[in-house]
């Protein structure tokens, strides 16, 4: 999975809108499992400076549910604190709070 999410993020859509692997890993989490539009995606992305770790915020109105989202990619050889990556080891990341009303 983590190769085929990879080849996906490698797309000249997600190259050219998003400016790195973790924006481009929580785009394609909203595109491909919330099923939204280019649109709708790029407007739910809030991470960069001050956002306090949340990378997306998702409001489904229909179900009143509200997503907040948090995501990590790995892309090196490690995953920090001393993790080696291999196969059997999840190389992206993802935190999704649902908060219904």
């Amino acid at each position: 999975m983590y190769n085929k999410i990879l080849s996906e993020i490698s797309q000249e859509y997600y190259q050219q809108n998003y400016p790195n692997d973790g924006q481009r890993f929580v785009a394609w989490y909203l595109r491909n499992i919330h099923n939204l539009d280019t649109y709708e995606t790029k407007d739910c992305i809030t991470d960069g400076a001050g956002d306090k770790q949340i990378d997306a915020v998702y409001i489904d109105n229909q179900s009143s549910t509200i997503y907040i989202i948090q995501g990590k990619f790995y892309s090196g050889d490690s995953l920090g604190h001393g993790l080696v990556k291999n196969s059997q080891n999840l190389q992206g990341l993802l935190w999704e709070v649902k908060y219904e009303r």
